[in-house]
């Protein structure tokens, strides 16, 4: 029975398989995975990169490792350099949190990555200069605040974002929805002078925000800015020199443009005076001489016409005339005056002729040439005349001195202007009825001459000026020489191109110039052969001309490197990316601490004519190299210290062994910072070579060329060990190691550093066969700073002095053999 069972399944099943066909093979799903919000995400699918959306075809059961790369950044915008959206693994879109996760495909299955997704904001500004916080990373469709802030000579103009300005709100806010770059766009700020006048006198009370001056007041004021101008009202002053106190009282009228506010706010976009015209009175006072009444107080509007008599019983006097402000006006009566000054008014009355004291004089100096009666006098000058004489005084009008050693001839101009009286008259009359001082108010100009060193550029501005005036001088460009600085009455006044002087004196103005190429003006020097004196005065010794050499005899320097002297970074920057061809590297910038020099060492296939063509660049030097100027004692201890003698050095110990208050900068290979004969010496320096403040060389010995440089110098002294330095170092000086011995540009570095940090002295055991215009620009500027330089004048024994050493601005130093030959 069993078996007959069995059968018959066999035989069913056979039929189903029969009617219904074999099975197909095992069955196949697509997994997706796509990201949100951005496709094109970078993914590993079982250890393989791939890109989103991605969609794969797997037999039912597969096990897939899914991998989200995350964080990864991409390039999205033109506006933000590099990589600029950054994605950051959150979640699948099942909450699943894990990654890299293994998904099993059973079915048609889809994951979604959720991705956080920041963008980069930079920020900068235009000019260069001010830095504008907020640049980095930030969630999408953040807001983000940014503020321009203030940059000394400019005016925060307006925002340009990705390429579009949004005008001049500040502080910005910006939707971070993309990559953005944000730039700050400055003006530079533009000066005019605002003057403050007062009519129909001056010397009255104004205000400038409020700032109390005396009329007429100038100021110079940054373009655009509101002022509130005004002018006390009322206001009293004692003007006149006749009468004593108070003698004129103003009020405000209206300014010259109509406008009647008082105060009033302007905005100042242009020079502009404004004036105040006042409502004036003036104080009269009378009285008798001798005293026959009390004398009369009147105040009377400038421009009345005034009236005064008198009556009454005079006693035993006579009516002699009228003395007003001490001019004799006659005896008409009643006597009639235009108020348009105080007046001090005398009825003289005469019964006796008095001796009287008459002195004239000059103002703002004295000194100048008078007449008082027909007799010349220099000013001042008293003469004893008797009441109611008259005679004639003045003043030789224009007069001329020589008041100053650096103008040649007379160089100050005297014109008579009117006597403290106001009178205009000269020579004038007068008749004395008491003591009386008359002085002649001189217009005081000085003269200016301008000249250019070398001869060859016509300056504007010589000629005469008014003393106190501000006269603007402009060296103008000249093909073959760049201009350099400006000497003013024998005195450096910097590089300021123009340049404002006041007119305080007579000026000589030299505009001084740079040849614009390297030259050598020095010609060549032979090695001395021959007898010379030696350390006995009375023996001689033959000298010859020995082969040592320390420097190659031809410049050498680093190939596509040159040092641009530039007038603006920001100007010639911006050439750099038009320029042609366009692979100009900016390897340093080098300023120095006033601003006057500024280089930029560069890296190019460029040539140097190319390079000057660009805009801003006066010129253009190679890179020379430098190298050590000496050899390192062997003996570390330096027991032999024989040019101390041949100096003298010893006896100078007996005076002083140097002091703490100078400060000397060495330009060398390095330093044993730690070395125990030259501890305290040191403080802090900088490496330019590889530029951080690790001023130590790169050698196994402690006493390196810097070293040993640096323990001639200053070495602790008297203190059992090592050696004696020229100065007696830890209380006998103070040193800035700068390593330096490069280049040029590493050399132009250490200078202005040395300088920009304090040194007295500079000390340049370095030299090369070559010089650049560059490093002489650099080396003026530590001469003009007052700084003394000592270089190395080169041990190769050919008479040839290297550089820096053959500029005039420094001190060049030779050698000597032990025996002082």
């Amino acid at each position: 029975m069993k078996k007959k069972l069995l059968l018959f399944a066999s035989l069913t099943v056979f039929l189903i398989l029969m009617l219904t066909g074999c099975p197909s093979g095992p069955k196949s799903f697509t997994l997706t995975i796509t990201t949100l919000p951005d496709a094109g995400i970078q993914i590993i699918v079982d250890l393989v990169n791939k890109v989103t959306p991605f969609s794969q075809k797997y037999q039912e059961g597969t096990t897939v490792e899914v991998q989200i790369t995350s964080p990864q950044e991409r390039d999205t915008s033109a506006f933000v350099g590099g990589d600029d959206t950054k994605y950051t693994f959150q979640q699948w879109n099942d909450a699943n949190n894990t990654n890299p996760r293994n998904i099993t495909v059973n079915s048609n299955i889809v994951h979604t990555a959720q991705m956080g997704v920041q963008y980069k904001v930079e920020t900068s500004s235009n000019p260069a200069g001010a830095v504008v916080t907020g640049s980095g990373w930030h969630n999408k469709n953040a807001n983000l605040t940014l503020t321009a802030p203030a940059m000394a000579g400019y005016t925060f103009s307006h925002w340009v974002v990705n390429g579009v300005n949004l005008e001049s709100a500040n502080p910005l806010v910006v939707a971070v929805n993309n990559p953005k770059n944000v730039v700050a766009h400055y003006t530079p700020d533009v000066q005019y002078t605002l003057t403050l006048i007062t009519l129909p006198d001056l010397a009255l009370d104004v205000r400038i925000d409020g700032t109390l001056y005396s009329s007429p007041k100038g100021m110079v004021i940054q373009g655009g800015a509101s002022k509130q101008i005004s002018v006390d009202t009322p206001q009293q002053k004692d003007i006149s020199p006749w009468l004593t106190g108070i003698d004129a009282r103003y009020t405000f009228a209206n300014w010259d443009d109509t406008n009647t506010s008082n105060p009033r706010n302007v905005t100042i976009n242009s020079d502009i005076t404004y004036t105040a015209f006042m409502n004036a009175e003036y104080r009269l006072d009378v009285s008798a001489s001798p005293t026959l009444w009390e004398t009369g107080v009147y105040w009377n509007a400038r421009g009345s016409l005034w009236e005064f008599d008198f009556s009454g019983d005079l006693g035993p006097y006579n009516f002699s005339h009228w003395l007003v402000n001490g001019q004799n006006l006659g005896s008409a009566r009643p006597l009639e005056l235009v108020v348009d000054k105080p007046y001090n008014i005398a009825a003289v009355f005469a019964t006796q002729q008095p001796d009287y004291t008459l002195t004239v004089t000059t103002s703002p100096h004295t000194e100048l040439n008078i007449s008082i009666g027909g007799t010349n006098y220099l000013s001042p000058k008293s003469v004893v005349l008797s009441s109611g004489s008259s005679t004639q005084i003045g003043v030789t009008s224009p007069q001329n001195k020589d008041t100053s050693p650096h103008v040649a001839e007379n160089d100050t101009r005297y014109t008579f202007q009117q006597w403290n009286d106001t009178n205009t008259q000269n020579p004038r009359d007068i008749t004395l009825y008491s003591d009386m001082t008359y002085t002649a108010e001189m217009k005081l100009e000085y003269l200016v001459a301008t000249f250019s060193s070398p001869a060859g550029a016509t300056i504007g501005g010589a000629g005469w000026h008014i003393a106190g005036s501000i006269v603007n001088f402009t060296a103008p460009a000249r093909g073959d020489y760049t201009f350099s600085h400006w000497v003013i009455n024998g005195a450096n006044a910097g590089a300021a191109n123009p340049i404002a002087v006041t007119v305080d004196g007579p000026k000589n103005v030299v505009a001084h110039y740079v040849s614009a190429a390297s030259r050598n003006i020095w010609g060549n020097v032979t090695p001395y052969t021959g007898n010379v004196k030696t350390a006995s005065i009375d023996d001689l010794e033959t000298l010859s001309n020995l082969d040592i050499r320390t420097v190659p005899q031809v410049a050498d320097y680093t190939e596509g490197e040159y040092i641009l002297r530039v007038s603006s970074f920001r100007d010639v920057e911006s050439d750099f990316k038009t320029a042609a061809p366009r692979d100009i590297e900016i390897v340093r910038r080098i300023e120095s601490a006033d601003g006057d020099l500024r280089f930029v060492l560069v890296r190019t296939t460029s040539d140097m004519k190319q390079l000057e063509s660009l805009s801003g660049v006066l010129n253009v030097s190679r890179n020379y190299l430098y190298y050590p100027l000496a050899t390192t004692p062997n003996d570390p201890s330096y027991p032999s210290q024989w040019h101390y003698p041949v100096m003298n050095l010893p006896q100078a110990w007996d005076y002083t062994v140097g002091s703490r208050s100078v400060v000397v900068a060495i330009i060398d290979s390095g330093f044993s910072v730690n070395h125990p004969d030259l501890t305290g010496v040191f403080t802090a320096g900088y490496n330019f070579i590889d530029n951080n403040s690790n001023v130590s060389e790169p050698m196994t010995s402690d006493d390196s060329h810097g070293t040993h440089v640096a323990g001639t110098i200053a070495a602790l002294s008297n203190n059992g060990i090592g050696v004696a330095g020229v100065t007696w170092g830890g209380f006998g000086i103070s040193m800035i190691p700068i390593r330096g011995i490069k280049d040029s540009a590493t050399l132009i570095s250490g200078l202005l550093y040395a300088v920009d940090h304090g040194a007295k002295i500079i000390n340049m055991s370095l030299g090369g066969p070559a010089g650049t215009s560059a490093l002489h620009d650099a080396i003026k500027y530590a001469d003009r700073n007052e700084v003394v330089m000592v270089a190395a004048a080169g041990n190769n024994g050919d008479g040839n002095i290297l550089y820096p050493a053959k500029y005039a601005e420094t001190i060049a130093v030779g050698a000597v053999w032990e025996d002082d030959s």
